[in-house]
């Protein structure tokens, strides 16, 4: 992916949500979860064989914990093998990823926030 395709997609994914990103930016945005500043559809530049820039779409970023939340819909089923291969990119930049599925965030957020909340101050 190109950058300019990554910043189309970008923004294309900040003007329409899907309705667990929303509900989690809600809780994310403006420092809203315990003071930690979250970037929202972030663009992760990365490089093939010290060449080539690639770009990974993080749902939520936050810098400081080097943490990415991911929120994942029912396709993710259809592409773990993708999803493992992005991570093992993600973690060698020394990025941490957590993925929620679309019902945890939306059914559950009392447990998805303490999970959250560990993984943010072990």
């Amino acid at each position: 992916m190109k950058y300019t395709d990554a910043l189309h997609y970008a923004r294309e994914s900040r003007k329409n949500p899907t309705q667990a990103e929303k509900f989690l930016w809600e809780k994310l945005a403006n420092r809203n979860f315990y003071k930690l500043k979250f970037h929202r559809q972030y663009i992760f530049r990365y490089k093939i064989l010290n060449t080539t820039s690639r770009f990974f779409i993080f749902d939520f970023y936050c810098h400081q914990l080097k943490l990415a939340v991911e929120v994942d819909g029912g396709y993710h089923k259809l592409q773990k093998d993708y999803d493992k291969y992005r991570d093992q990119i993600i973690n060698g930049y020394g990025i941490n990823i957590i993925h929620f599925k679309n019902e945890e965030v939306l059914n559950n957020w009392k447990n998805t926030s303490r999970i959250l909340f560990e993984i943010c101050f072990k």
